[in-house]
């Protein structure tokens, strides 16, 4: 009977053992949130993703989108909105770029001018348009802030334009110099695939597109670095570089590209079984 008991307590330990191994094998994501604290890998369900796209557009009350930021070495996630306009003061200029969809799309030049009125000196603003795609937003490789917050960019700004809509239609990556006073805007790179979220990493600017995570080096050389599944559906809107990772967020969940791997991992917001 002793040895029965031993035999038993045996199997108990050994199933409690591996019930702690396989919890601390769990692929879980830590995260600084008041909606989620962790998330866990699950592999990529096309289907849901598609089920949780339409459910989105058709319910604007559906849930929240997120995306995420790193701060001190933490990812932290906050309630995303895409913002209405981009705007970026550059070295000598202002840029205001517009993304609305299908109806519409540019960026302007803003300059101020000072005009004397009565001897009394007045600012204007003197708009042109320099683009006529759907700006995405603004990247310039350094910005300088004051002890006040304000800040000075340098004579190179990128502008990202893309119309992430029903089809698939590219996109653009324009450079604009204005270390001269007369500014200069050329093609610095063609994307495959709508720009959904873009970063600084070193002298190479990462792009999440609605199909593949892409490099851009100085030169304009397109690098395509994976093709993760139904990216289309995991809709970026953010991205941030950590421990050697690329964290892509997104309107379902969280992607993970790993630089040293090249590996890819899924963390849904949601229980994959939600359909």
């Amino acid at each position: 009977m002793k040895i029965y008991r031993k035999i038993s307590v045996l199997i108990l330990l050994c199933i409690a053992f591996s019930l702690l191994v396989s919890c601390k094998s769990k692929d879980v994501l830590e995260l600084n949130s008041d909606v989620f604290t962790k998330l866990e890998a699950k592999e990529i369900d096309a289907q849901w993703l598609e089920n949780r796209f339409i459910a989105d557009a058709t319910d604007c009350y559906n849930g929240p989108t997120l995306s995420i930021y790193e701060r001190d070495g933490k990812l932290y996630l906050e309630e995303y909105v895409e913002p209405p306009v981009h705007y970026i003061r550059t070295y000598r200029y202002s840029l205001i770029g517009y993304d609305e969809g299908e109806f519409a799309g540019f960026t302007l030049l803003v300059d101020q001018e000072i005009e004397y009125v009565d001897d009394e000196p007045v600012i204007k603003d003197k708009t042109t348009m320099i683009n006529e795609k759907n700006c995405r937003g603004f990247l310039n490789r350094h910005v300088f802030y004051d002890k006040l917050g304000f800040y000075d960019t340098g004579p190179e700004t990128y502008i990202v334009t893309g119309l992430p809509y029903l089809t698939d239609n590219g996109g653009e990556i324009y450079k604009f110099s204005d270390a001269e006073e007369e500014y200069k805007i050329e093609l610095f790179a063609e994307l495959d695939s709508v720009p959904m979220a873009f970063m600084w990493d070193g002298d190479n600017i990462i792009v999440a597109t609605n199909k593949a995570i892409c490099s851009v080096d100085p030169s304009g050389k397109v690098t395509e670095l994976c093709q993760p599944d139904s990216m289309f559906y995991i809709r970026p809107n953010s991205m941030v570089k950590l421990n050697d990772s690329y964290y892509i967020g997104g309107a379902s969940g969280i992607l993970k590209y790993d630089l040293n791997d090249g590996n890819v991992t899924w963390y849904p917001y949601y229980n994959i079984e939600d359909k």
